[in-house]
């Protein structure tokens, strides 16, 4: 009972200390921050301390040396993973692009994707590209790959219209 008394009075604190983070200024943030962590390190440390399991935490440690060694190359080697994963995405990004660059749509397939019918003026293809894109955007939960259909459809049906809208 006493121990869940203790994680509940331990939970407070910290939610009560990040509410007072969030009031906080980005810079005087930072320092908080900071300050917190290492006010809760010796905080835990005193805990175990009086609980008699530090001796746990000195064997963890004890044990990790050898990685902390390792440290230094983790520092060269996490901008070179980095670079590579933005190489990754901008290689599949191009690959979609090229992708909807090369499938050459058909004013049907447009009308279809749209939703719309034959002889649709530039405001319901506008109407209808809107709709869909807020429905199907990648930030919306859709994906690139439908944005860019919806995208092309839109430019397929705008580009046979903008003859006849400019008769009329």
């Amino acid at each position: 009972m006493l121990q869940i008394l203790f994680i509940v009075i331990v939970l407070f604190l910290i939610l009560s200390y990040l509410r007072y983070l969030r009031r906080l200024p980005a810079e005087q943030r930072r320092r908080q921050i900071f300050w917190g962590g290492f006010i809760g390190l010796l905080l835990a440390l005193l805990y175990l301390t009086v609980t008699g399991r530090l001796h746990f935490m000195v064997t963890l440690g004890a044990a990790l040396l050898p990685l902390l060694k390792q440290i230094p190359v983790l520092f060269k080697v996490l901008p070179w993973l980095k670079r590579v994963r933005d190489e990754a995405n901008a290689r599949e990004q191009t690959q979609h692009r090229q992708a909807a660059e090369r499938t050459q749509m058909s004013h049907a397939e447009a009308l279809k994707i749209l939703g719309l019918e034959q002889g649709a003026s530039r405001a319901e293809v506008m109407a209808a590209h809107r709709a869909l894109m807020q429905k199907l955007h990648p930030d919306h939960g859709g994906n690139d790959y439908l944005a860019a259909q919806i995208n092309q459809a839109r430019e397929v049906l705008l580009a046979s219209s903008s003859g006849k809208d400019s008769n009329t």
